[in-house]
């Protein structure tokens, strides 16, 4: 495998474990066969699903991203950027303050 994809896979690697070591993250809980399952983040060569429970979570995550990508140069493509409540107690729409 040529050196650039395995920076790419490293980089992104560093961005997982900065936003799953933030207290504010949980992700979500799932139900599952064996018992519920807590998903954070999945995430597949360059496409990534985050899951959030709150919108503290969601700013905080955001914001993680947006430092990475000032580090890093890697940037969100919004045209590619969906976000969808599954479930929102209290205020519904859209709250990342970012055109997606």
């Amino acid at each position: 495998m040529p050196l650039t994809p395995r920076l790419f896979i490293l980089a992104l690697g560093s961005l997982y474990r900065s936003i799953q070591a933030q207290p504010a993250y949980g992700g979500v809980v799932l139900p599952g066969s064996g018992g519920p399952i807590r998903v954070s983040i999945v995430g597949y060569a360059d496409d990534v699903a985050l899951y959030v429970a709150t919108l503290e979570e969601e700013r905080v995550t955001l914001g993680l991203i947006r430092d990475f990508g000032a580090v890093s140069g890697l940037q969100l493509n919004l045209d590619k950027c969906a976000a969808i409540c599954l479930h929102l107690q209290g205020p519904t729409g859209l709250h990342t303050g970012m055109e997606i």
